[in-house]
């Protein structure tokens, strides 16, 4: 220990030795293996789904590159190992990196503590020659001393047993355990403001981790389907909103039910309550074959009523005709193009989960606006990873608000760090969202007349008890329904709008 430290990995591995070199003065000689290239040719181009640890919160929205993470442990020895025939990282872009840091080396005077080693026959692996090349570096920088290595072969390679391979021998403490911990210290740490000024707070933090920088005012632009059909009594219009706050164009699809006419004839552009609907299946889920969506916009039933509601049914991002196709790297079993763009998205300082719920607010201004919608009765809803949107989007929504249903939502973020594996889709992490809130404090705040959740569901997508869930939503102005079979939950949502 005295002569310091050597750290090495593969893959993820080298990685975390990296990070573990940059944290610890004690590490003298850092050697990662087949872990470096650049965003640009491993993310961006390859969509090839590294491992969380390949990414920090915000590093890529601050120009922070795998050549930083090196360059900055300049004059600290470090020899990069790369294959030629690696799989995943291109070596090609692993030289161009090295050469990229060696300059760094060379400010210090220090260009013989930076070094490349490239395996031609070698892939995605840490093989014997690699390790050779390593302890040569480890004798000249941990020993002082220029001298060969005894040498291994690949046939005197042994794989350990995987029991001795785990970070613990004992499974009491696990990463599930640590942070199960970290969670339950922040559930005790967070405290707020009193009164209204708990809603501003929510408000301003929900912001900062989401990535938003308003919640209105937003440009954007409307195509609307021309002279749609009228099926009975009710159109059902194909609704277009181009959102120009961004340096792309980016697209919000929806889908516009509204009576047209009754048994009275036609009904004009009469003002009415109107619902925003966000579900996880896409917009066209609610409406099909006389779906919870049809029923509740009462399709086929000739006569209008006042109760009834326009409905937009949207696509938000990521989710139904905005869902992303898969890359060629999908085809291997660890590989999801939602989780390498969910990793991207946080760590360029904008998560997934905040572009959907800019997407749900710029659409609520849009029905806001409409000459055929009631401004003072606003449904918001969502089932699914919708309804964590829909509950954002209602917590940050300026107008007003006269109902808020939440379907099929996620109990709490801090769920997921009670139960393995979970269930839901990595595009729903906010980052640092425990830190600051969780969504039942968002539920409770929220400034709606009413507020209804239907089956809320743990980390594993199991409906949660009733008497789980009145230890979690205790306050008053919170009404729930659980355990509902899916016939139940659509009586209770349709008649929670329509009575």
């Amino acid at each position: 220990m005295g002569l310091g430290i050597t750290v090495t990995g593969v893959s993820g591995g080298g990685c975390t030795s990296i990070y573990t070199s940059l944290l610890d003065e004690r590490v003298k000689f850092l050697a990662p293996v087949c872990c470096l290239s650049t965003h640009e040719s491993i993310h961006f181009s390859d969509l090839y789904t590294s491992c969380p640890e390949q990414f920090g919160p915000g590093f890529i929205k601050h120009g922070i590159d795998y050549v930083d993470l090196i360059a900055i442990q300049a004059p600290k020895p470090c020899l990069i190992v790369a294959g030629q025939q690696d799989e995943v990282f291109d070596y090609q872009s692993t030289k161009r990196l090295y050469y990229e840091i060696e300059q760094i080396y060379k400010l210090y005077e220090a260009e013989n503590n930076i070094g490349l080693y490239i395996q031609e026959d070698s892939g995605h692996a840490y093989t014997a020659g690699m390790a050779n090349k390593v302890v040569q570096w480890m004798n000249r920088i941990i020993k002082k001393q220029n001298t060969e290595p005894l040498g291994i072969s690949e046939k005197d390679m042994e794989i350990q047993p995987e029991h001795l391979l785990k970070c613990y021998p004992s499974s009491v403490v696990n990463m599930l355990t640590v942070n199960r911990e970290e969670a339950r210290k922040l559930k005790k740490s967070r405290t707020y403001p009193q009164g209204h000024y708990k809603v501003d707070y929510l408000i301003q933090k929900s912001m900062d981790i989401l990535g938003l920088e308003k919640a209105e005012g937003f440009l954007y632009e409307v195509m609307e389907e021309e002279n749609p059909p009228i099926r009975w009594a009710h159109q059902l219009q194909k609704v277009d909103i181009k959102i120009r706050d961004t340096r792309d164009t980016v697209h919000v699809p929806g889908l516009l039910y509204k009576r047209v006419k009754s048994s009275f004839g036609k009904i004009g552009d009469k003002k009415r309550a109107a619902m925003l609907f966000i579900d996880e299946e896409g917009k066209w889920k609610g409406f099909q074959h006389g779906g919870y969506l049809a029923k509740l916009g009462r399709f086929l039933e000739r006569e209008d009523a006042d109760c009834e509601p326009l409905i937009f049914s949207i696509d938000v991002s990521g989710l139904g005709e905005l869902k992303p196709q898969p890359a060629a790297y999908d085809m291997a079993p660890w590989n999801d193009i939602e989780r390498i763009l969910t990793y991207l998205s946080i760590s360029g300082g904008k998560p997934i989960m905040g572009l959907r719920v800019r997407d749900a607010l710029c659409t609520l201004e849009y029905l806001r606006n409409r000459q055929d919608v009631d401004e003072n009765r606003i449904i918001i809803a969502g089932r699914g990873v919708g309804a964590i949107v829909a509950l954002h989007a209602a917590l940050l929504y300026t107008g007003e608000i006269q109902k808020l249903i939440l379907w099929d939502m996620l109990v709490n973020y801090q769920s997921m760090t009670e139960h393995f594996p979970f269930y839901w889709p990595q595009s729903i992490i906010i980052p640092d969202v425990l830190k600051y809130y969780d969504l039942e404090e968002v539920i409770t705040s929220v400034r709606s007349r009413e507020k209804l959740l239907i089956n809320p569901l743990d980390a594993q997508r199991r409906i949660v008890s009733n008497k789980e869930a009145a230890k979690i939503y205790s306050d008053d102005d919170v009404k729930f329904f659980t355990e509902c079979k899916e016939d139940e939950a659509i009586r209770i949502f349709v008649n929670h709008v329509l009575v």
